[in-house]
Order: structure tokens, then C-alpha cells, then sequence
């Protein structure tokens, strides 16, 4: 009888060093591609939170116009809170039109509606916090809405250096998004402008 003996050959499988730093190189090329996708990503969403929140504080502060005999508040001036004798800067006070519920925002309030997410550092003072500052314009020369002629083009909110007014000599706008600024205007619409602005030097800064 005769007894056949198989031979089992045994293959190992496995990357050599060449082609794990092939795999390696690969993976580094397809991530030096998406990051800056992921990030533009990001920023956009960031950009689309920025000016769903200037809408709803520049409609807000039309809304205080309204209740005022259509003068806007004062970036300067502090506001008596009805019945607890207490002064608080506008960003609180328009609280009560945002908010919808008759109460001053807070700064967690204000962090979650008038600070852009791309704002690192959006804090004022007396504890306030907004991204969002007023027309110098509109403010210095004590405009009521009715006297702008060309709402749609005039400048009524826009992303500041801590929320200053906007305009005058220190003009402190902040590019935030894409070297571009969200900018709303006293019509209430809100647009992103690319960098540089138009020289904000006149009494109300029209738009072209």
C-alpha cells in the first residue's frame, strides 16, 4: 500500500512596510483635501447661525423703535427696567422683544442670540454680551426710522470689534466669515458683504 503525505504550505498574509506608507501617504493626501472642505463646511454653518441671529436682534431693535416713537436705542445710554429700578445697556433690554417672554436677556441669552459663534471674545461691559453694533449715525444724530429714505441701503447692525458702534473714526468691523462681514440693514434684511466695507464716514452709510 501505498501512502501519499500531502504537503500543506502555510501563506502568510500581510503589508510590507512599502505598502503600509503607500496607504499612509494616500489617507494624508485625501485629508489634506477634506479638511479645508470640512472647515469651509463649518464656517458656512457658522456663517448661516451669525445672520439668522443678527435678523432677529435687528428686528428687535425695530420692534423697540416702534414702542419709542421709531428712535432706536443708544448704544451709550442705560435703560430703566420696568418695575425693579434697575439700568441695563440695550443689549439686555431688547430681551424683552426676542425673548417673548417680558424678561431682560441674559448673558447666556445674549451668547446664544447676539453673539456670532465665530466671535471668540464677544463680551462688553457691565456684563453684556454681542457681537452686533449699532449705526454710530443713527445714534449720533438721533434718527427715527421714519427719516431714512433709503432703508434697504443703510446700515443698521453689523459684526464689531466688542460690539461697538459702528462707523465714525475707530469704525470697528470684524471679518468674520470668509473675509466678509454679516451686515443687517434698517429694512430688516440681512446680507454678507466681502472685505474691504465701503468707508462708513458719512452721516447714515448707504450701501451702493
Amino acid at each position: 500500500m501505498i501512502i501519499k503525505h500531502e504537503r500543506h504550505s502555510r501563506t502568510t498574509t500581510g503589508f510590507t512596510l512599502i505598502e503600509l506608507l503607500v496607504v499612509i501617504a494616500i489617507i494624508a493626501i485625501l485629508a489634506s483635501i477634506l479638511f479645508p472642505v470640512f472647515s469651509q463646511a463649518r464656517e458656512k454653518a457658522r456663517q448661516a447661525t451669525c445672520a439668522s441671529n443678527l435678523r432677529q436682534v435687528a428686528m428687535s431693535v425695530r420692534m423697540y423703535a416702534e414702542d419709542n416713537d421709531e428712535y432706536l436705542p443708544s448704544a451709550a445710554k442705560q435703560y430703566r427696567v420696568p418695575n425693579s429700578g434697575q439700568n441695563v445697556y440695550w443689549p439686555s433690554y431688547i430681551g424683552y422683544y426676542y425673548l417673548g417672554s417680558k424678561r431682560l436677556a441674559t448673558s447666556k441669552d445674549q451668547r446664544y442670540m447676539q453673539a456670532c459663534p465665530s466671535d471668540k471674545d464677544p463680551s462688553l461691559s457691565a456684563g453684556t454680551v454681542s457681537t452686533y453694533g449699532l449705526n454710530v449715525y443713527l445714534n449720533l444724530y438721533y434718527t427715527p426710522l421714519t427719516d431714512i429714505e433709503r432703508p434697504t441701503e443703510t446700515l443698521l447692525l453689523a459684526e464689531a470689534d466688542g460690539g461697538r458702534e459702528v462707523g465714525g473714526s475707530s469704525n470697528p468691523v470684524i471679518y468674520l466669515h470668509s473675509s466678509g462681514v454679516n451686515i443687517a440693514f434698517v429694512d430688516g434684511h440681512v446680507t454678507w458683504m466681502r472685505e474691504p466695507l465701503p468707508d462708513i464716514s458719512n452721516d447714515l452709510w448707504h450701501v451702493p
